[in-house]
């Protein structure tokens, strides 16, 4: 009968012969040693499987993908045994006592649903990172804050937490939800904030984690335009969970901004929670979520009349907001229109000397 571990560790493999040793390695250099590495290779291209297969070890298990699932990994959590579980990546590299501070913390601490760790950014040689890069070195190095003060800043500013950087109560998967499904760019952004709205997190002010920032955009999460356009949409799933958020008290913790809006006794958390999006600065998603709500809102006729009533809100309110926000980025599609065509118009007229001459040439070909 195999052992149950206190910890479960889930590392992603895909691609990384380079580093998959040394992260394993510093999983396997933990001073906390009871747990258990779930090793699951995407269907790597290079020499992966191989160096995982090299492992001895009697802790790990390892699976192989036949076809890349692009970090879809959440039908692997039911079958984890740990009591706490910790992610992990196979570029990234663990400090010897992540585990063991992490594990005290949450035992010391039950009112708490996962713990993070700070971070610091290394190389491809893994040295420290300073100076300029894609995102800020303080980016995932958080101060703390209650629940409701991450959901805020989540709303604001977006993910702030580092993936690789969690351990977390098993019984938050199984309360709050897997990682779902077809999210490839957010899936943990995804997951926090469900994660907040049932629990209190905690970030160890100690960087625990390693972090490799790869040359040519090659990180998961790196800024590419395919990543961009997918980020949009998981973004706007991800909005919709703070519809989740019923109690007023509550949403006004997270949300203070929603106070202009409300009239008397009267309580439509749906409608509050769309007018804070449709607040919001440049976030031409946000506001798409917020505009979704209100329509839907104003297409349920109990709804409709309640937002009348109350808020004073008809589709004549709804068709100046949805006029106002363009979420589609039609104003720099005319204006690359309009660019397009006064470069034609100038180059049409530059090269009517051009073609005054090779009419002439015509008419001499003729002759």
């Amino acid at each position: 009968m195999r052992r149950t571990p206190t910890i479960s560790i889930f590392l992603n493999s895909y691609n990384h012969e380079k580093f998959l040793r040394e992260s394993i390695d510093s999983t396997l250099g933990q001073t906390f040693t009871d747990y258990e590495l779930i090793i699951k290779d995407d269907a790597s291209t290079d020499s992966s499987w191989d160096i995982i297969c090299s492992y001895s070890d009697s802790r790990i298990t390892a699976f192989r993908n036949e076809v890349n699932r692009q970090r879809q990994f959440g039908h692997f959590l039911p079958d984890l045994r740990g009591q706490y579980v910790a992610m992990h990546n196979s570029d990234d590299v663990w400090e010897p006592t992540k585990l063991e501070k992490q594990v005290a913390y949450l035992e010391a601490h039950p009112e708490v649903g996962a713990v993070f760790t700070r971070v610091e950014f290394i190389d491809e040689n893994s040295r420290p990172i300073s100076g300029n890069i894609a995102f800020p070195i303080n980016f995932f190095n958080q101060p703390n804050r209650d629940r409701f003060g991450w959901l805020n800043y989540f709303f604001y500013y977006g993910n702030a937490l580092c993936h690789p950087s969690v351990l977390i109560r098993k019984e938050c998967y199984e309360k709050c939800g897997c990682y779902r499904r077809g999210m490839v760019q957010l899936p943990d952004f995804d997951m926090w904030v469900r994660l907040c709205l049932k629990y209190e997190i905690h970030v160890l002010q100690e960087k625990l984690v390693n972090y490799r920032l790869l040359l040519d955009d090659a990180n998961a999460s790196s800024p590419t335009l395919t990543n961009l356009i997918r980020s949009n949409f998981e973004k706007l799933q991800i909005y919709q969970n703070y519809l989740a958020l019923t109690d007023r008290d509550e949403l006004v913790r997270v949300l203070p901004a929603i106070t202009r809006y409300e009239v008397g006794e009267y309580y439509n958390h749906r409608f509050l929670i769309a007018r804070a999006a449709l607040d919001k600065e440049d976030d031409p998603v946000c506001w798409l979520f917020g505009l979704q709500v209100l329509f839907d809102l104003l297409n349920d006729p109990r709804e409709a009349a309640a937002l009348k009533q109350y808020y004073q809100f008809t589709p004549n309110t709804f068709s100046q907001l949805s006029g106002s926000r363009d979420v589609f980025h039609e104003e720099v599609h005319q204006q690359e229109y309009q660019l397009v065509h006064f470069i034609k118009r100038k180059i049409w007229k530059w090269i009517k000397p051009l073609r005054d001459i090779e009419n002439l040439l015509k008419k001499i070909k003729k002759n």
